[in-house]
């Protein structure tokens, strides 16, 4: 029989640092961080990846705020101020004392540039403080389980804004419009005001409305 030689060579280790972010990025934080014990390369790749995907790592169910909160501190101080592509927060629930975590969160995602931005809570409505949606780069808004109210609606700020999902929401306000919006799904919301809700997107494309409860 021939030999067969075996080589050692590191093909995965040779490859550039901006190809390992991308695919470090699709990981979860959790084990993107983690590569950086596989070698003084690897150290600190993680903090330069363009995407951020803040989830618990059984895939069938997300983990809480609380579980997820102090990793989530700490990745945010330490990672670069590099921009991003997009970042995923997906959780399976959030008390009334950690909503500010998550908007703090937010926040951070739209200071860095952030392009297309998802956020999941699977149980209970999360009602953001306050947080207004402002920035000329966000192009992508994907929302489920989220108590939306006016400020966190007003997407004057996001002129940039083409494409908006919203599942199993609670949207808590009369009037909502965008210039820019091109694609709108809404589905499996509802509206508990007695106004209707007033929608007004003369760029759209495409719209889905399904299985609504309340006035549109």
């Amino acid at each position: 029989p021939v030999p067969v030689t075996v080589s050692a060579a590191d093909r995965i280790g040779a490859l550039p640092d901006i190809l390992l972010q991308h695919v470090l990025s699709f990981l979860p934080a959790q084990e993107s961080v983690r590569t950086c014990v596989l070698s003084r390369r690897w150290r600190h790749l993680w903090k330069s990846t363009r995407a951020l995907r803040i989830v618990g790592l059984d895939s069938r169910e997300p983990a809480s705020v609380e579980d997820l909160r102090v990793f989530v501190d700490h990745l945010l101080m330490l990672r670069d101020r590099t921009d991003l592509e997009s970042v995923e927060m997906r959780f399976h629930s959030c008390s009334e004392g950690e909503v500010p975590y998550v908007s703090l969160w937010t926040r951070f995602a739209l200071m860095c540039k952030v392009r297309a931005l998802a956020v999941e809570i699977s149980h209970a409505y999360f009602y953001p403080d306050d947080l207004l949606l402002a920035s000329r780069y966000l192009k992508t808004l994907d929302l489920y389980g989220l108590g939306l109210q006016k400020a966190f609606l007003d997407f004057a700020g996001c002129p940039a804004l083409e494409d908006l999902k919203m599942s199993e929401c609670n949207i808590s306000v009369d009037r909502m419009s965008s210039p820019s919006l091109k694609h709108l799904s809404i589905t499996g919301c509802l509206s508990d005001l007695r106004a209707r809700l007033r929608i007004s997107t003369p760029g759209l494309v495409s719209l889905k409305l399904d299985d609504f409860f309340g006035k549109t």
